[in-house]
This record gives structure tokens, sequence and C-alpha cells, in this order.
């Protein structure tokens, strides 16, 4: 049998980027993905007569990874078109505000966090730089932030619906100071965080990139491959077994699953007590994300209601001959089945109630068996309790992903920053001294 230097279980982006990483310093991994594809929850698929991001999607250049991964591969971007006006819907009423008076109307109270952001976040790529102070927030929701703020009404309305978008998630499972991590990392600039959840995206797709990295691995990679145990041998190699019964040996083991998913799968012995518990406690990030076709031509806008609705955001994207595209947001998968076209259209009408709805699709990442989640954001305690001890190596075994990352956890970034630091320590690993 093969003894692989390295056994990555996940083909997403931190996957692959592992296994260029170390095929590029002359090991030879094995790549085992589930899914019949590569990617993970980053999908380009034809839906709709049209290449659709089913997953991750945009981004910008303040995300140093995946810029520098464009750079190398030389691929082109789509800058997203200029939207100058929100409709706002409080259930009651809709108003059509400029942006830029959005933006008067919020700054106020976003200083004070994009200031508590830089305390507490003074170098954003070392999140755990001031922990004892982070002890202090990091038991704290957002919207109990938020509670705390004295916002009138309709600023709590706004800001609420605004970080549930953000978290894909329930404002009151989020953590405050994950809100705090990437306003850091946005140069303590909430109008550029803004900017990077829509500026650019590959003209090609996310598979494009894929492709890229994966055609740079010189090593093997299998699909449909489910991983079920990993277990360590009497010569400190590990045996990975897949739910088919196919066994393959290797060094060492990288993880990239989303933590969620990770105790799906038997490790002999066991993962520490905190890794497992850091598995088994519910992912913030649990909403939907559909595509809706309709049969007009509207100037490009975006549309917000309170975070409870169905779906509380939607944005003009594309449109062709036939009619536009809007990708719609919602923070709870439990209350819209996206692979219903008329609850769908439900959702929709509830903020556009003018629309008229041709098709829809979508991905529901939050019940599929392989993410459990969509991009993955920290729920309160879970940065000063898990952030240190998933990013340590256990003999031989190591774990990755957008979660772990140290900068842009939660992004494609992310996947590819954890995914490159995960190569170098398997690098480490395999050249330290005997014994």
């Amino acid at each position: 049998m093969t003894v692989y230097d390295s056994i990555i279980i996940g083909g997403g982006f931190s996957g692959l980027a592992a296994a260029r990483e170390l095929s590029t310093s002359g090991y030879y991994p094995l790549v085992l993905e589930a899914k019949n594809r590569l990617g993970g929850r980053a999908w380009t698929d034809e839906r709709l007569g049209k290449k659709l991001e089913m997953g991750g999607t945009w981004f910008h250049w303040y995300e140093p990874h995946i810029w520098s991964e464009i750079t190398k591969y030389n691929l082109e971007t789509t800058q997203h078109v200029k939207v100058e006006t929100l409709q706002w819907h409080n259930g009651k009423s809709v108003k059509k505000v400029p942006l830029n008076l959005l933006y008067t109307f919020l700054e106020k109270r976003m200083k004070t966090l994009t200031e508590e952001a830089s305390f507490y976040f003074p170098n954003p790529y070392r999140p755990l730089e001031k922990r004892e102070k982070l002890l202090e927030i990091d038991g704290l929701s957002v919207r109990e932030r938020l509670n705390k703020m004295k916002l009138t009404s309709s600023e709590y309305e706004w800001m609420d619906s605004l970080w549930s978008l953000i978290f894909h998630g329930r404002p009151e499972e989020a953590s405050y100071a994950h809100s705090l991590r990437w306003l850091a990392l946005s140069m303590n600039d909430w109008k550029r965080l803004l900017e990077t959840f829509s500026a650019f995206q590959l003209t090609n797709g996310t598979k494009e990139l894929i492709s890229c990295i994966a055609a740079d691995v010189k090593g093997d990679i299998r699909l449909s491959s489910e991983v079920a145990a990993v277990e360590k041998q009497e010569d400190e190699t590990y045996t990975v077994t897949t739910q088919a019964g196919e066994a393959f040996q290797g060094s060492t083991v990288i993880v990239t699953l989303p933590p969620p998913v990770i105790q799906n799968i038997a490790f002999t012995p066991p993962l520490s007590s905190v890794k497992r518990q850091a598995g088994k406690e519910k992912a913030v990030s649990r909403g939907v994300k559909v595509w809706v076709r309709i049969n007009s031509f509207p100037e490009p806008f975006i549309a917000a209601a309170p975070a409870h609705y169905p779906l509380n955001y939607i944005q003009y994207e594309y449109e062709d001959k036939d009619g536009s595209f809007l990708v719609c947001f919602g923070s709870d998968a439990d209350k819209l089945d996206i692979s219903n076209s008329r609850d769908v259209e439900a959702a929709v009408h509830r903020i556009l109630p003018d629309v008229e709805i041709t098709d829809c699709a979508g991905h529901d990442w939050t019940h599929d068996k392989f993410a459990g989640q969509t991009w993955s954001m920290h729920g309160k305690n879970q940065l000063t309790r898990y952030h240190m001890e998933l990013n340590r190596e256990e003999n031989g075994i190591f774990l990755a992903g957008d979660s772990l990352a140290d900068g842009w956890a939660g992004l494609m970034d992310g996947a590819l920053e954890s995914g490159i630091k995960a190569a170098g320590k398997t690098r480490n690993y395999l050249t330290r001294p005997p014994g």
C-alpha cells in the first residue's frame, strides 16, 4: 500500500491549498472528497440557464490570500454593479433610501463598534493577542450588544437585520467578538466591511480557481470518498477508511471539514475533548441563499427586511434578454424550504410584492450532511474557548478550514489561509528529528 505523506480529508479551498503547498514542497498527498466534485461550499453550477454560485461568491482585495491566488493564476474578476438605493421593508411600509443617507444615519452607532474593534483586535491576524480582555466580551451575542446601545427602533431593526445577514444566522447566537474581528480586518471601517461582501467575483466562477489549484496538486485526488474512520497505527502512520471500505495509509492527516461534520468521523485515539466539544456545538450560520429569476429589468437595488423574515435581504445581480437575477438571503434555513418554489415566491413577495418570479434555485447547505452550515461564523465564547485548540496539532493530525483562520474566518480567504498554514505545520512535522 502507498503511504502518502499526508491524507487530506475534504476537497474545498482549504484541502486543495494544503495539498498544493505540500506537493510543491516535494511531498505526495492524497485528497479524499466525499462529494462528486471539488470545491466544498464553493460551487459554481448551471442553474436557471446561467452559471450561478450556490455557495461562496464574493471577495475583495482586502482579503490577501484569495487575491493572491487570483493574481497567481491570472483570473478575470467582475466588479459588482453599483447600487445606490436601499428598499427597507419594516412590515408596515416601504422606504426607499439612498445608501449614502443610510450610511450617515448609521455612522454614529457603527463608530462605537469600530472603536471597540480596534481595542480588542489591534492586530487582527493575532485574534487572541488580548485574550484576557476578550474573555470579558466573548460571551456576548450581537443582539445583546445592540440591546445595550440605546438605539432607536429604526436603528435597532436595521442593525439587527444587517448583522443577521453578515452572520447568516440569528443575532442572538452570533458572537459579538467575531463581528469586531471582521471590523478590525476592514481597517476599522464598517463601510469597507460591507464592500467586502459584494465587491468582486470570479468572471468564470469559483470553479475556475478551484480547478487551477487542483491542477497544481502533484498527488492523488479521489471524489465520492466519504471518510468513516481515522486510526493511528503502531508505526505512527494513520489508516483512513472510507464508508465504502477503502483504506489508505498516511504519515499525517489534515481534516478540513466544518466542525459540525468532523464529529461524524471515528478517530482512534479520539481527538481532544475540546476539539470534540467544538464539533458538537451547533453552527451559527444556518441560513439560506437562493437565486430568483424575474421577468423584469429593474434598476440595480438592495431590499432588506427585519431579521425574522424568511428572507431578509435581496440583491440585484445580473440580467439577460429574458429578465433579471436576484440573490436572496435568510438567516434561518428552518423557516424556508428553498426547494419549494411556492414558499420561495411567498418569501420574496413579502419584500418585493410586485415582481413576477419565473424560477428559483439554491442549495440547502444547512441540511447538507457534508456541510451542516453555510459560511463559518463563531457563536458566543467559541473564539477564546476553541481557536487555539482547534489549530493545535495532535500527533500528526491537523485541522483546517475557514472557521480556523486567524484572519477572515468564515470566508473563502480564511479557508485558503488555514489550508496553507496546515501545510506548513505538516511539513514541519514530517521533517522533525527522530523521537
